[in-house]
Order: structure tokens, then sequence, then C-alpha cells
């Protein structure tokens, strides 16, 4: 058991469970209520997620193998050779694949969008080693996956794509994070992502500013009546307290706790959103 464990560590599976409630927030805000149907395709949805996120991360850790070895918080990574992780990439992704093309032609396109976005960020001299590029990737990737369970739903709206840019940022804010964290060791590699072209003492910054513009849009969503002034508080007030966390940063210099922080308080806006919503169990 605690070899099994130790392989889903390996692939990053903590990291991804911990992503999947940015996708299924975009259903959140397409249903009208709870019923046994709802929760299933809430579950395939996670399922899918799960798959294509392990996919992902699998081939990011197949295409970076080489240069990953400078950094110690992917050491799990190295119970796999390269040719294993490229094998495991290679399923995983057949497995997504081959799931989403039983659903409508939009969601087909939206998943395998974000599937091709992945790939040009992970693959050799992709986006991921470009300034700004992660940055890009990860604020269009999460507008396409808010849209993935909302799409199940609903369709493409104006009001939609406004919803899902607020959820984008804070996104983006989060592979800024993940950036600094492994700061030292793209510096190492002369791997050139934002927060190494702009250098550490500049890094501080970038989230700041990110959940500063997250907070704007969310009241510039109130005030076009997209969202309710429900959703409007439980957002504000989480989106205030992990700007302020991030302002003190750089004098905790804990980046893993804040990282943990920011899941934990983003967690429970979304339940907190989902439970104070007038849905009823059927």
């Amino acid at each position: 058991m605690n070899l099994f464990l130790k392989y889903l560590y390996a692939l990053r599976l903590w990291e991804v469970t911990g992503k999947i409630g940015f996708v299924l927030v975009g259903g959140l805000f397409a249903i009208k209520q709870f019923d046994v149907p709802t929760i299933v395709i809430f579950l395939k949805i996670a399922v899918y997620c799960l798959i294509s996120g392990l996919a992902i991360f699998s081939f990011n850790a197949w295409a970076g193998y080489n240069t990953d070895k400078v950094n110690k918080r992917l050491d799990a990574l190295f119970i796999f050779s390269k040719r294993q992780l490229g094998f495991i990439a290679a399923i995983l992704f057949t497995i997504s694949v081959t799931i989403i093309m039983f659903h409508k032609q939009s969601i087909i396109l939206t998943a395998l969008g974000v599937l091709f976005l992945w790939f040009i960020y992970s693959m050799p001299k992709g986006l991921k080693g470009i300034p700004f590029g992660g940055i890009l990737v990860s604020f269009i990737t999460e507008i396409l996956l808010f849209h993935l369970s909302y799409l199940f739903f609903s369709d493409y709206s104006f009001k939609s794509i406004f919803i899902s840019i607020y959820f984008a940022v804070l996104v983006a804010a989060g592979h800024i994070l993940h950036e600094m964290i492994d700061y030292e060791a793209d510096m190492s590699t002369n791997f050139l992502t934002t927060v190494v072209y702009f250098k550490k003492q500049y890094q501080y910054a970038f989230m700041p500013v990110l959940y500063v513009i997250s907070l704007i849009w969310l009241c510039v969503l109130k005030l076009n009546d997209f969202v309710s002034i429900r959703c409007f508080v439980i957002f504000l007030v989480v989106n205030i307290l992990v700007l302020f966390f991030s302002l003190n940063l750089k004098k905790q210099a804990n980046y893993h706790k804040f990282r943990k922080t920011y899941l934990v308080l983003f967690s429970f806006a979304l339940l907190t959103f989902t439970f104070s919503n007038n849905f009823h169990l059927d």
C-alpha cells in the first residue's frame, strides 16, 4: 500500500485533485438543482479531470525529465524512468480522449483545446520556458476548463465567459506561485519562466497585481448582474484574504504554506457558494 501511494505521489495526484474544483465550479454556475443525474455528471467530470490531469502531469514530467533532476520538489518522480513516464502519459491521454469523444461537439473541442495547450506548454522548447507562456496557458485553459463542466448543463455565452475570466485570473496567479516555488531550480537550468525573466526581487509583485485585477473583475461581474450578491460576497471576502496573504508572502517566504492556504480558502468559497444556493436534492 505504501508503494502504491508513493507512485500516486510521484504522479502528483494530490496536486491534480486540488485543481478539480476550478473545473467543477463552471457547472455550479449552470445548474438549477442537485439531483442524482446532476451528481453523476459531476462525478464523471471529476474522474475525467483526474485522468486527463495525470496525463498532462506525466507528459510534463517526461518532457522535462532531465532538467527536473535539479528540482528537489520533484524528487519523487524519479522512481519512474523517462520511458515509463512517456508510456503512462500516452495511456492516460488515450483514455482521456476516448472518454471525451462520446459527448457533444462543444465539450469535445473544449477538452481537446485544454490538452493541446498543455501539450505545447510542456513539450521540449515549449511555452513553459518562455516568459508569460505559463501564465497565458493557465489563463486560457481555465476559461476552457470552467466551460468543460458548464457545457454539460448549458452552452457558451457572454455571461459564462465573463465569469470564467474571474477564475482564470486566479489560476494565473496560482501559476505564478508555482514558478516562484521552482525559481532556484529554473535559474540553475536557465529555464526562462516569467519569474526567472523578471528576477527574484520583482516576483512578489505579480500575484498581488493579479489578485487586485480579479477583485476588480468580480465587481464588474456584480455590476452587470452576472453573479448574485451571495456569490459576490463569498468570493470578495476570500479574494481579499488571499490578496492580504500574498502581500505578506515576501516576509514569510513560505510558498507551500501559502499554496495550502490558497486552496483551503477557495475550496471553502466553492463549498459555501454551493450550499448557500437554493439548490435542492431530489
